[in-house]
C-alpha cells in the first residue's frame, strides 16, 4: 500500500498555515476600524466645539435673556416686592391720602408702579418723572421727593405752598402763596368767606391755576403783601386773649385807584373796624400799635366803626 503519511502531513500544515492567516488577517483588519471610529467621534465633538465659538454671541445672549427674563419673574411675581409701608412728611394742607393718590401707589401695589419713564428708570427706581408730573398737576405741592426703601417701603417728602391770601376776581377768588401763584382757583363767590384776608380793588390781566397771577399795578399787590407781613409781626409782638389772631382777624385788605387802603379787622368783641391807611411808609409801626389797643379792649363798647390813620393824630368814628 501506498505510504500516505507525507501526504497527510503536508496537508495538515497547510491547513494550519492557513488559519494561522486567517486569525492575524482578521486582527489587523479590527485595529484599523477602532482608529478610524474613534477618529469619527473625535470629529463629531469639534463640529460641536466648533459650533459654539461660532455662535457663541448668540449663545450668550440666549442666556443673559434667560437669566433676565428670570430675575424679572421673581421681581414682579414675588410677594416680598408689594408695598407695605408708606411714610408722607411735611404735608400740612393735603392729607396722607391725598398724596398717596397723587403718586399711584398704595398698599399692596407693586413697589415699581409709581415709576414713570424708560426702562432704567424703572430699574433704578427712579420717580423723578413722577415727581414732576405731581409738581405741574398740583398746585399747593411746590416740590416732592419720592424714594423707595428696597423691597416694599415708600418714603415720601414734600414741600406745600403756603397761602397767604385770597384775591377777588370780576366773577370769584383766587388764593395765592408768598411768591403770588395761585393754589386754588374759583369762578363763584361760593365759599369766599373761609378766606382771610381777602385783597380786593386789584386789576387782574391773568389767572391760572398754579401759575403766577398778573396784575396790572404790581404796586398794589405789593402794598397789600407788605400789610400782610406787617399784620402777622403785629400778631406775634402782641398777647391777646381766648385765642384771638390778629391777623386771622384781618378780613379784607382793599386798595382803591386813588392809592388809599383800607383794612377791615373783625374784633374779639364781634363787632368790625375799618381802618384807613394813606400809604405802607409806616405799617409796621401802625399795625403794632393798632394790634396793642385791641390787646387792651380798647374799642370793647364801640360799636362797629373807622378808625382813620393816614394823619398824625388817629380818628375814630
Amino acid at each position: 500500500m501506498p505510504d500516505n503519511s507525507e501526504d497527510e502531513n503536508k496537508i495538515e500544515s497547510q491547513q494550519s498555515s492557513a488559519k494561522a492567516e486567517e486569525t492575524v488577517e482578521p486582527s489587523d483588519y479590527s485595529l484599523d476600524d477602532l482608529f478610524a471610529s474613534n477618529k469619527e467621534k473625535s470629529g463629531s465633538w469639534d463640529d460641536v466645539l466648533g459650533f459654539v465659538v461660532k455662535y457663541r454671541k448668540i449663545l450668550l445672549c440666549a442666556l443673559a435673556g434667560v437669566v433676565l427674563v428670570s430675575f424679572l419673574l421673581l421681581l414682579f411675581l414675588s410677594p416680598s416686592f408689594r408695598v407695605s409701608k408708606i411714610t408722607v412728611d411735611g404735608n400740612y394742607v393735603l392729607t396722607d391720602e391725598e398724596i398717596i393718590n397723587m403718586i399711584g401707589v398704595n398698599y399692596g401695589d407693586h413697589i415699581y408702579k409709581g415709576v414713570n419713564g424708560n426702562l432704567l428708570d424703572i430699574f433704578r427706581l427712579d420717580y423723578g418723572k413722577t415727581e414732576k408730573s405731581i409738581t405741574e398737576r398740583y398746585p399747593y405741592v411746590e416740590d416732592i421727593k419720592i424714594h423707595a426703601d428696597f423691597p416694599s417701603s415708600v418714603n415720601v417728602t414734600v414741600k406745600e405752598r403756603a397761602k397767604v391770601a385770597c384775591i377777588r376776581l370780576n366773577d370769584g377768588f383766587a388764593t395765592v402763596d408768598t411768591n403770588g401763584i395761585v393754589v386754588e382757583l374759583s369762578l363763584s363767590n361760593d365759599g369766599i368767606e373761609r378766606y382771610n384776608p381777602v385783597i380786593c380793588g386789584l386789576e387782574i390781566d391773568h389767572v391760572m391755576l398754579g401759575e403766577k397771577i398778573e396784575i396790572a399795578d404790581e404796586d398794589d399787590y405789593q402794598k397789600a403783601v407788605i400789610i400782610l407781613g406787617a399784620v402777622l409781626a403785629a400778631d406775634v409782638n402782641n398777647t391777646f386773649t381766648d385765642g384771638y389772631s390778629f391777623y386771622e382777624a384781618l378780613q379784607e385788605i382793599r386798595i382803591i385807584p386813588s392809592g388809599m387802603i383800607y383794612l377791615t379787622f373783625k374784633l374779639p368783641t364781634e363787632t368790625f373796624l375799618q381802618v384807613k391807611l394813606q400809604s405802607v411808609e409806616k405799617i409796621n409801626d401802625d399795625m403794632n400799635w393798632l394790634a396793642q389797643r385791641i390787646s387792651e379792649n380798647t374799642f370793647e363798647d364801640f360799636p362797629d366803626g373807622a378808625l382813620n390813620m393816614t394823619g398824625e393824630e388817629y380818628i375814630y368814628r
